[in-house]
């Protein structure tokens, strides 16, 4: 891409990718926000892609939780309970006999 720099250091987020959102409110520190526009900046300069740091926070944050191994145990952990204990009851459930 014109204006595409190829950066020494890779950051540890790349391109995004689309996916279904839903809406969340946060509040930064100053010191926070600063460093995350400075990110912003970085990624631009990396991938040729500018983005809006809300662009770029959800994937941050997915990134980080795909990265905590004490996470991910703790989820793999509660999907297997949940697939232990089955399907949730379905009131349509055209197996079950409904009281005459």
């Amino acid at each position: 891409m014109p204006g595409h720099r190829k950066r020494e250091t890779a950051l540890k987020l790349g391109p995004l990718h689309r996916e279904a959102t839903v809406k969340e409110t946060l509040t930064l520190t100053e010191t926070l926000h600063r460093e995350l526009t400075l990110y912003t900046e970085l990624y631009a300069e990396t991938y040729g892609d500018a983005r809006l740091l809300r662009e770029l926070l959800p994937a941050m944050l997915d990134a980080f939780l795909q990265s905590d191994r004490a996470f991910q145990r703790a989820l793999k952990t509660r999907r297997r309970k949940r697939e232990d204990r089955g399907p949730p009851a379905n009131d349509n459930d055209e197996t079950t006999e409904e009281p005459p």
